[in-house]
């Protein structure tokens, strides 16, 4: 067909039509099937790509959270000690003294209230490490 009309291939083309022979339709057929296979494993690749930075803004959040609930609970801790601290001094050393004038106030011996001496685990990870120590905070 192309010895009788030279034209043809230019038709073809500006129709967007692609002229074979069965021998060159099996090489296209199989060089298109790999170009749609490398397109999928592309898009593929950028759907993980997309879902990979999804999950790294998700984790950088959570530890955010994380940081500062460890945050509140280290200064829950130090504030829960100085109130030990104070319930001891001021509190516990009158009943002491009121007993030791034999003066019974209850049924039985007040007993200490230890203090905390856990701290969260993310103080070893320096990731989630606090930016200022607790106490020193600018809401002080």
């Amino acid at each position: 067909a192309l010895e009788h009309d030279p034209e043809l291939w230019d038709f073809a083309f500006r129709n967007r039509v692609l002229l074979a022979t069965p021998t060159n339709l099996v090489a296209i057929a199989r060089t298109v099937a790999m170009v749609w296979s490398q397109d999928k494993l592309a898009q593929e690749a950028r759907e993980i790509g997309r879902m990979a930075g999804e999950l790294h803004g998700r984790l950088k959040t959570a530890s955010e959270h994380l940081k500062r609930v460890g945050g509140g609970l280290q200064t829950a801790v130090a504030n829960y000690n100085k109130f030990v601290g104070s319930f001891e001094r001021n509190v516990l050393t009158s009943a002491r003294r009121l007993e030791d004038k034999g003066i019974e106030i209850g049924k039985g011996a007040i007993e200490d209230v230890p203090e905390i001496e856990a701290s969260p685990r993310y103080a070893d990870t320096p990731a989630l490490a606090l930016d200022e120590p607790v106490g020193e905070s600018q809401s002080a």
